[in-house]
């Protein structure tokens, strides 16, 4: 494998395991340009050099310098010589976890708080009360 290849290889693991979203964003995470990030995935040799692969790997724990430079060893690196993958991975699973109970509480306070908003509606025209209507239909839309 060439070392464009096995920084793609690299790029594509770290991007559909969340760790990076986009160009850019790697490319601010290891301190360089997205142009500079391009032309490394382009297989550019004045840009993809050895000490960008290390700038890479130092920015990414997850991923080996080693096996980024040489192709020796495993792409993921190991923890603790443990045999359990980087803690990383484990900590933004455990994150996304945690984010998409918050989602779930947020979504049937969401539901909570507009049957309030009903009720409250239905009571102050029994009251004959004024409502602003559009007013409650914007905060109907709401998500």
């Amino acid at each position: 494998m060439t070392k464009k290849e096995r920084f793609n290889v690299a790029y594509n693991f770290l991007y559909e395991n969340g760790f990076i979203h986009n160009q850019k964003d790697a490319a601010a995470k290891m301190g360089t340009t997205a142009p500079n990030m391009s032309s490394a995935r382009n297989g550019v040799e004045t840009v993809l050099t050895d000490s960008f692969l290390k700038r890479f790997a130092d920015a990414f724990p997850a991923i080996s310098e080693e096996w980024l430079l040489t192709e020796n060893g495993e792409m993921l690196t190991l923890a603790n010589n443990t045999g359990k993958p980087a803690s990383e991975l484990d900590k933004l699973k455990e994150e996304n976890a945690a984010l998409r109970k918050e989602v779930e509480r947020l979504r049937k306070e969401n539901d909570s708080l507009r049957s309030e908003m009903v009720g409250m509606e239905r009571l102050a025209r029994a009251l004959g009360l004024p409502i602003a209507s559009s007013q409650i239909e914007e905060k109907k839309n709401v998500v």
